[in-house]
């Protein structure tokens, strides 16, 4: 079975709602975590031992994605076990920590990347973001999960997206406060771009604390009836 758990699909900060990014892929006996936000590692516990994963994917080094890797290795200390953890090279401070961790492997990624784990390919594609960000691509047995992070408008959202079974998209706006230099697209976006690739199922993720939840899952669902919010809980590929 493929499998996506939402651990975490708040954007800049956690709420009681939610932790912000973290998304667990779960296919035979592998287990992939995706960007590992504030709040993920205690949610990630409750569903498996985190130093069985297989792998940690982190799309771009924004704290809201990567705030729990510093706590994840800790944990891994004391079970005396090291991860993968698949990144940007992009030189960045938070790059050099996870390199400088004896518990983390560093490994890096580019649009040239392709990954196998277990019988799944895994492709990156960058977006348009303002630090170096990829959105991830995973087919597994005739069955495709994209996951596009952070970005604004970026000719890869086709190759993401299209004949994709189950996609979460991240968001940031409300269509009336997006323009072309904002970090993210609108809810708006959403909805059309699914339509537009032709996306079977789409959970709209990212949600900014500072607005209204249902104002944003209302606009990206007014233009595509294949959208829906992510909700905490383990869907099928």
């Amino acid at each position: 079975m493929f499998t996506l758990t939402c651990l975490g699909t708040n954007g800049l900060y956690p709420d009681n709602l939610s932790p912000t990014s973290g998304y667990l892929v779960n296919f035979d006996d592998k287990n992939i975590l995706i960007d590992c936000g504030s709040g993920i590692l205690n949610k990630l516990k409750s569903i498996i031992l985190p130093e069985n994963l297989d792998a940690l994917i982190l799309t771009h080094y924004h704290f809201d994605h990567v705030s729990d890797v510093g706590v994840l290795s800790y944990y891994l200390q004391t079970k005396n076990k090291k991860i993968k953890v698949f990144a940007p090279n992009d030189n960045s401070n938070f790059q050099k920590l996870i390199e400088q961790s004896p518990f983390l492997d560093f490994v890096p990624i580019d649009s040239n990347v392709n990954l196998n784990i277990g019988d799944a390919k895994i492709k990156f594609y960058k977006m348009n973001h303002p630090v170096l960000t990829f959105g991830v691509r995973i087919e597994y047995k005739g069955k495709t999960f994209s996951y596009t992070s952070d970005s604004n408008l970026t000719d890869n959202y086709e190759k993401l997206l299209s004949n994709c079974d189950l996609a979460v998209m991240d968001s940031g706006f409300l269509f009336e406060n997006w323009q072309q230099d904002k970090p993210l697209i609108s809810a708006y976006h959403i909805g059309l771009l699914a339509k537009t690739y032709g996306t079977k199922r789409v959970l709209i993720s990212h949600f900014n604390p500072s607005l209204e939840r249902e104002k944003i899952i209302k606009e990206a669902m007014g233009e595509c009836d294949t959208v829906e919010p992510a909700q905490l809980k383990t869907y099928i590929i």
